[in-house]
């Protein structure tokens, strides 16, 4: 997703639990378009929902470009645009734990 239309600015700060879980792959997923066709048709500035069939070839079409390693205090973010697409896949924690992260978002009035 590329978030609301009135979000300017997100950003995450991480404190990992443990070693274990800086080791396991929890950071923010970043994607960007294969190709400027690609990116025609995946610009969704409205962050529009999309059908299960369109999330499919979208995630066909995107290519995850950055995964930032969910270490203690490690800050990441990115301004919001038409194809600032970004996810953070399921993930599998043992019973108890969390993924712990501080989340700033910056809106429009």
């Amino acid at each position: 997703h590329t978030d609301g239309e009135s979000k300017l600015l997100s950003l995450m700060l991480y404190f990992p639990d443990d070693e274990m879980q800086a080791r396991m792959p929890l950071g923010t997923e970043f994607y960007r378009p294969w190709t400027s066709v690609n990116a025609q048709r995946w610009s969704n500035f409205a962050n529009q929902t999309l059908t299960g069939e369109e999330q499919e070839q979208l995630m066909r079409d995107l290519d995850m470009f950055y995964r930032p390693i969910f270490r203690p205090n490690m800050l990441v973010g990115f301004v919001k645009n038409h194809l600032s697409y970004h996810a953070l896949h399921p993930i599998a924690l043992q019973s108890g734990a969390y993924r712990k992260s501080l989340n700033i978002n910056i809106v429009a009035a």
